[in-house]
């Protein structure tokens, strides 16, 4: 409500000093979390062959604009 009442501009200089802690903190739980990381869960997405990929990315974003057409 403080930053609505003084403005726009607040609003936007906060969303920048916040989104560099978001980011710097974001970077800091991947690293950490990396070396949990099981390797051999990403075999399946691997072993799909990449048009068949691509069909399905494309499918899954394009199919709610199919609706409205």
């Amino acid at each position: 409500m403080y930053g609505l009442r003084l403005g726009l501009e607040t609003l936007g200089r906060a969303a920048q000093i916040f989104f560099s802690f978001f980011a710097f903190f974001l970077i800091f739980l991947i690293v950490l979390l990396f070396p949990e990381a099981q390797i051999e869960r990403i075999y399946p997405i691997l072993n799909t062959p990449f048009p068949d990929m691509l069909h399905t990315i494309m499918f899954g974003v394009f199919f709610p604009l199919e609706k409205c057409a």
